[in-house]
């Protein structure tokens, strides 16, 4: 026995030996940028002086060039400090994505500030709570947001709105003074943005992050993949989501244009696909869902002009690269990760070849001047291969959260042994022979649903606070596609209003974070330690066609009934089932609308199916479109019907040849 541990620490310690070499050797990330005392707005300024006339910003209804969109955040900025904005102060950004965002950023970064971007549509309690916990006294937002009364945003009284007008300053707009003197001083080191993200005490906890993390990382992919004046990065992230920072000051550093996506309400990847084909995008960065609805929607050579894909936030589909090479087949697809307390990003992995051996893409190597360790329980390396807790270190690590220094203690810490100031991402990965890091997912309840890190516990307190629940346990359950579905368990003290509830929690969680199924169970399955066993919770399947819902009238809605249910994974839908009740979602809806138009030769618009969510109402949006014959289609859904001799004329048959062939051609 005492030989057998003796082999056992022998081999353990060549372990820790070997992945102490590679750890080494893939942390050395040293790299000494010309601009890396810059400032995220000082970036801009540069080239803007150097490249006047360059396109800035593209947009829906125009374009802003270098010099103009240079005017523009001058005024704002000078704005801003007539009002008396110290140093370091925060402003909020609350507006759809726009031009004036690119705007606003620049003009509260050249004024001395902090921005905070906060998304329009979150509640108006998570919004004053927001602007409360940032201390923020003024906000910039669009004309028409400004005022509470006529149909703006709930602004807290002691807050100043300030509108990012639509005209362009005339030169003598701008004081003398001013043009001067565009911007206040400020350090690298000093904060340049506060992002809000999902907090396990119920309440939206605020990263910081100063100007030299953000521009490390800004430059470093800049560098690394030749980002240049040629280049249109399409600004598809909310401006709430750390991604749109590299989408804006990436861009803007090196002189290329920022791409403005038209604002809509639902997910619309066919407006996407026709401005990466109509504005010859190059670059795209999102995460893997929106990736992944545009390939599925895009026309042949929408894509083409791109060159680079991002990919980050989420687990990327194995498969995902190789449909992409068919889509976009001159771009490099790169996966990123880190976490928002490090600068955007802090490890990546240039997808080549797939090794479909591997249960995911590798997570990949740290970034220049940042580290990544896979430390066990004591803060030691783990070996080669063995699961660890992910931490980062290096330029990219955020200073802490705003206002809250106990969570920032309990997350930032200074490693006992090495004196390095290292983030606790919560994320566990090992380290692999080849020198890549694999992700193996949370060691905490904190899931990603949509490219969002959400922390459960923020629902859970939330449900928790409405009157007669005595407890909540929410979930993220996967279906076969790969995405997350939020699900809600509550004890209660009698029986719930569960409408009340999921209204309850509309009003103080954004739409993302909202469970998708409200559940009431007696009481909680159990671990043999006596803890909440997650994993025996009840997940209830999305139900199918109701006892109610009448039959198909007509060819069209009987092939609708058999495309849905296919779609759907499921046996029956009813007419007025709707798509999202029955467990859809935007990928799905993705896949339905590519196979109907598969399937008739048209070109709807997969916001159809969120305006329009059962079978019978998208029949009648159809039956309104401009552009589309109901009768003809009429007349091909009885040509299928007719093709498939099992077709049965109730609304759980089996799909028909030409709905298998449409949903077969559509990537899974």
């Amino acid at each position: 026995m005492a030989g057998k541990t003796l082999r056992q620490m022998k081999n353990l310690s060549l372990g820790r030996s070997d992945a102490d070499a590679l750890a080494d050797r893939i942390n050395a990330t040293d790299k000494a940028f010309p601009q890396a005392d810059e400032t995220l707005h000082g970036l801009f300024l540069a080239r803007a002086a150097r490249n006047p006339a360059r396109t800035a910003v593209v947009y829906d209804g125009g374009e802003i060039d270098y010099a103009g969109l240079a005017a523009r955040a001058t005024v704002l900025a000078a704005r801003l400090r007539a009002r008396g904005l110290e140093p370091g102060e925060p402003v909020a950004i609350a507006m759809e994505k726009s031009w004036r965002q690119v705007v606003a950023v620049l003009a509260v970064l050249q004024a001395g500030g902090v921005f905070v971007p906060v998304d329009p549509s979150v509640p108006a309690d998570r919004l004053r709570h927001i602007l409360g916990h940032a201390t923020a006294r003024r906000a910039l937002t669009r004309p028409g947001l400004e005022d509470a009364g006529h149909g703006g945003l709930a602004w807290p009284e002691d807050v100043e709105v300030l509108t990012v007008d639509e005209e362009a300053p005339e030169p003598g707009d701008l004081p003398a003074a001013e043009a001067a003197a565009p911007s206040v001083t400020r350090q690298p080191d000093d904060l340049a943005y506060v992002i809000y993200t999902s907090g396990s005490t119920g309440e939206p906890k605020g990263v910081m992050i100063s100007h030299r993390g953000a521009v490390n990382t800004v430059l470093d992919i800049n560098d690394r993949f030749g980002i240049g004046p040629e280049d249109r990065v399409l600004a598809l992230s909310s401006l709430s989501f750390d991604l749109a920072v590299y989408d804006v000051f990436g861009a803007l550093a090196v002189g290329a244009a920022v791409v403005m996506p038209e604002h809509t309400p639902v997910p619309d990847p066919d407006h996407w696909a026709r401005v990466v084909r109509d504005r010859h995008v190059t670059v795209w960065n999102s995460v893997p869902a929106l990736m992944e609805l545009v390939t599925a929607a895009a026309a042949p050579g929408d894509l083409a002009s791109l060159r680079l894909v991002l990919l980050s936030g989420d687990w990327i589909r194995v498969g995902l690269p190789a449909d992409l090479a068919e889509t976009c087949p001159k771009a490099r697809v790169i996966s990123l990760g880190g976490a928002t307390e490090a600068s955007i990003w802090s490890i990546l992995h240039p997808i080549e070849q797939v090794d479909t051996s591997r249960p995911s893409i590798p997570y990949g190597r740290p970034m220049a001047n940042q580290r990544f360790h896979v430390l066990d329980a004591a803060m030691e390396r783990c070996p080669l291969g063995v699961a660890g807790s992910l931490w980062i270190a290096g330029t990219g690590v955020a200073l802490g959260y705003w206002r809250d220094a106990e969570r920032t203690a309990h997350s930032f810490v200074v490693h006992p042994r090495t004196g390095e100031r290292l983030y606790r991402t919560g994320d566990r990965g090992r380290l692999l022979p080849d020198g890549d890091i694999e992700f193996l997912g949370r060691d905490d309840f904190q899931v990603k649903v949509q490219g969002f890190r959400i922390e459960l516990g923020e629902i859970e307190a939330v449900l928790r606070r409405f009157p007669g629940v005595e407890d909540a346990v929410a979930v993220a359950d996967k279906d076969a596609t790969g995405a997350a579905r939020l699900v809600a368990f509550v004890r209660t003290d009698g029986e719930p209003d569960l409408g009340a509830l999921r209204t309850f929690a509309a009003g103080r969680l954004p739409a993302y974070m909202l469970p998708a199924d409200l559940v009431r169970l007696e009481s909680w399955p159990l671990t043999a330690n006596g803890k909440v066993d997650r994993t025996a919770l009840p997940i209830p399947r999305p139900a199918g066609r109701t006892e109610d819902s009448p039959e198909p009238e007509g060819a069209l809605q009987l092939l609708l009934v058999e495309l849905w249910a296919e779609i759907l994974e499921t046996d029956a839908v009813g007419v007025r089932d709707d798509f999202f009740q029955l467990g859809g979602h935007s990928l799905r809806a993705t896949r339905l609308v590519t196979a109907f138009n598969s399937l008739f030769g048209t070109e709807v618009p997969v916001r159809a199916v969120f305006e329009a969510g059962t079978v019978e109402a998208f029949c009648a949006w159809l039956e309104q479109a401009p552009d589309i014959d109901r009768a003809a289609l009429e007349r091909e859904a009885e040509a299928v019907l007719a093709a498939d001799p099992d077709a049965d004329a109730g609304a759980g048959a089996e799909p028909g040849s030409g709905v298998d062939a449409a949903v077969d051609g559509v990537h899974a």
